[in-house]
């Protein structure tokens, strides 16, 4: 599909991006990266962001997928203008748009590493993601604090981070929720995540930035809750979120609310042996 890219008039380039933005796999995505039309691709699903909405859902929901790949990967998609047509969507009033675009932003920060986190800032993402984190979509809203709590984890970024106000909404918001009903609330975490995505969760829950560990341990409270419906428990929490570091910090340096405190003791006694090495 890739290959009909390649001078396609406009009604082609949207059912071309279409098509390829329903199967977009892993195994997908890796392939998309690695073909060489790739900035081509990307070039045609930028220029899709703006045009009308059902263009700006389809371009929108690729570069999404797309940040979900690598640093290098994310570097390239920003070099390619991808970050800065995730920016002109989020100035739209659509909220699958709006859904797609916070999930790239926190894409970008949680794939790109240092390097595009400190490119977002340049682009001033931290001021665009305090209006998406007012968002009264659930979806909307928690994307746009998991890219600012990643962004925040960064000591040299921490500073400039706190200027936009969105890192301020983290804590109210989460003692708000209820970490066994957000999921109902968000379809993107109805099903959970896999291991490898929540391992890019651990390092937050070690480092100095409140909000983040906030976060991550809220996201893992909500993830127990939705594995244990499934009895897939094993899948999310393996020996690299168990080990004594960790559980130290979980169990003497959270401050979260009582229903996060709750789930966690929950996984803590109904899996002794995860806990208790």
């Amino acid at each position: 599909m890739l290959s009909l890219l390649s001078g396609s008039e406009e009604p082609l380039e949207l059912i071309v991006c279409k098509g390829i933005e329903q199967v977009m796999t892993n195994s997908n995505r890796m392939h998309i990266v690695q073909h060489q039309q790739f900035e081509t691709f990307v070039g045609v699903a930028c220029t899709q962001v703006g045009l009308t909405v059902e263009s700006s859902r389809c371009g929108t929901g690729i570069l999404e997928n797309l940040f979900k790949h690598s640093a290098r990967t994310c570097m390239d998609l920003i070099n390619s203008k991808a970050l800065e047509s995730v920016l002109r969507g989020c100035r739209g009033m659509d909220e699958i748009v709006l859904q797609h675009c916070a999930a790239a932003l926190a894409n970008c920060a949680m794939y790109g590493g240092r390097k595009c986190q400190v490119k977002m800032l340049a682009h001033q993402v931290d001021l665009w993601l305090f209006p998406l984190a007012f968002s009264h979509n659930d979806v909307v809203k928690y994307y746009a604090l998991l890219a600012i709590v990643f962004l925040a984890s960064n000591p040299d970024l921490q500073m400039k981070v706190e200027r936009s106000g969105t890192l301020e909404l983290v804590v109210p918001y989460l003692n708000s929720q209820d970490p066994e009903e957000l999921p109902k609330q968000c379809q993107n975490h109805a099903h959970g995540r896999s291991a490898s995505w929540l391992k890019r969760l651990v390092p937050l829950l070690l480092c100095p930035n409140r909000e983040a560990r906030h976060l991550a341990a809220f996201h893992f409270a909500m993830e127990v809750g939705v594995k244990k419906k499934q009895q897939r428990l094993q899948v999310s929490y393996g020996c690299c979120f168990f080990n004594s570091a960790i559980k130290f910090h979980i169990i003497t340096n959270f401050l979260c609310s009582c229903l996060v405190k709750l789930e966690l003791l929950k996984l803590f006694f109904s899996q002794p042996e995860r806990v208790l090495d």
